[in-house]
């Protein structure tokens, strides 16, 4: 079975200073929107579902790669799932790079240190990402037969890579995934 894993596309906020942007809302940039309908585009399966994070990004991704989809298929049913949201930053979300590093020094650094079991107060760590995400993918493997398609993060994306690729999940940033890309994933 595949697992096939697209990131969403460019954000409002992509540009600019890099931020921790996890559950924090933002829309698609215009280059997002054009970079999810190339993809939808290239696409050679046929899904009955896309299952989709419910935040903004990941849902206008959805509905972009559905509508292209339509020309050539049935339209397939977008499936919202919570446990496909990205990782919550807690008191970090939404702000930039530079300004955690100002405000928060010791724990920035702390997290360089740990970023598996690194928590932001009032956040998640990479392991209760990990451990959300592959029990949803389990559900979903149980509820599908064929491709599996699902619109989500790069962090959950990455450690769903780590957990189904046997990598370790402190290595889960030496991975990259452009926004609107793929990653397929034998399970």
């Amino acid at each position: 079975m595949e697992l096939v894993l697209y990131r969403h596309g460019e954000t409002t906020l992509s540009g600019g200073e890099k931020r921790f942007l996890g559950t924090t809302e933002c829309c698609l940039s215009p280059r997002g929107r054009e970079q999810i309908r190339v993809a939808a585009m290239e696409y050679r399966g046929r899904p009955e579902r896309i299952y989709c994070s419910p935040s903004i990004r990941c849902r206008e991704s959805a509905q972009i790669f559905a509508d292209v989809l339509s020309g050539y298929q049935s339209r397939p049913k977008i499936v919202y799932r919570e446990c496909l949201r990205e990782i919550h930053m807690g008191e970090w979300d939404g702000k930039t790079f530079s300004e955690v590093r100002n405000l928060y020094p010791k724990a920035y650094e702390e997290r360089g240190r740990d970023l598996v079991h690194f928590r932001v107060p009032g956040g998640e760590t990479f392991l209760e990402v990990q451990k959300r995400a592959v029990a949803e993918m389990e559900q979903i493997r149980r509820e599908e037969k064929g491709e599996i398609l699902i619109m989500t993060h790069h962090g959950v994306i990455r450690t769903l890579r780590c957990h189904y690729l046997g990598i370790s999940l402190s290595k889960l940033m030496e991975w990259k995934l452009g926004y609107g890309q793929c990653c397929t994933l034998r399970v």
